[in-house]
């Protein structure tokens, strides 16, 4: 419910107070009034894998320049996330691939460029599956759900990117800060979009205020830990995120139907 209620803060411009507290009311209203239910049809933390720790080689077997890189993007964003840009050296970045700190600069000429590039790395992947998902959709209440699954099984297979996306975007150079920002903007819009198809009687304020409560509601719950381990995860984001959409229930009986009428 407190993370519902942080969405308010990503908003780039402030909404009419008393309209925005009447649907914060309704949102922690909403959240709290969810109920656990079936298992979840997205990756649980048992298949997240951990990015950036592989498995250790035997001498003259180590990766090629490219897939070192990718390694490299991969334990940069997992350390930037859990300690921070300015508490990670390049050495503790050479190490959690096994070489040396002074190497990293053979792939990135600065620990701020190995930064950009992880999290242009990330926005990719998360456009990728996302956007796939609503554009294989059938119509916009199709297309929501599907992005919202979508969404929830990036967030439990890459918390550290979300984290590190929140925490770390500020340390970008100019150019690289706003690229990320267009696209947080873009990524915002398509959402917004679909949900005032699906509920065209809220207006793009109210739009705004739910998707950014769904952002902030999973990208919490992916990165809330000892609570982020949990099998059910998966289930109760989906539930939630449903939630604060202002979707009924995935498992709730469409009017008329033999359930319904019983």
């Amino acid at each position: 419910a407190l993370s519902a209620c942080a969405g308010l803060s990503y908003q780039s411009a402030a909404p009419q107070p008393r309209r925005a507290e009447a649907l914060l009311r309704e949102l922690v209203a909403a959240v709290l009034a969810v109920r656990p239910g079936g298992t979840a049809a997205v990756p649980g933390p048992e298949q997240r894998g951990e990015p950036g720790r592989e498995p250790r080689r035997g001498a003259g077997t180590g990766p090629g320049p490219r897939a070192r890189r990718e390694e490299l993007l991969a334990a940069a964003v997992r350390l930037f996330h859990q300690r921070g840009f300015d508490n990670v050296s390049t050495d503790q970045l050479g190490a959690a691939v096994g070489i040396s700190g002074p190497s990293v600069y053979r792939h990135f000429d600065s620990k701020a460029e190995l930064l950009a590039a992880s999290l242009v790395r990330g926005r990719e992947r998360l456009w990728h599956e996302v956007e796939g998902a609503i554009a294989s959709a059938d119509g916009p209440g199709a297309a929501l759900d599907a992005g919202l699954g979508a969404y929830v099984g990036f967030a439990l297979r890459n918390g550290d990117y979300l984290g590190a996306m929140l925490s770390e975007t500020e340390r970008l150079a100019p150019p690289d800060r706003r690229a990320a920002v267009d696209f947080r903007r873009d990524f915002l819009r398509t959402w917004v979009g679909l949900l005032r198809q699906v509920r065209p009687g809220d207006d793009a304020a109210a739009a705004r205020i739910r998707v950014h409560a769904l952002f902030a509601l999973v990208n919490d719950g992916v990165r809330n830990r000892p609570h982020s381990a949990r099998p059910d995860l998966g289930d109760w984001l989906l539930r939630l995120g449903r939630a604060v959409l202002g979707l009924p229930p995935e498992d709730t009986p469409a009017p008329g139907s033999p359930a319904e009428v019983s």
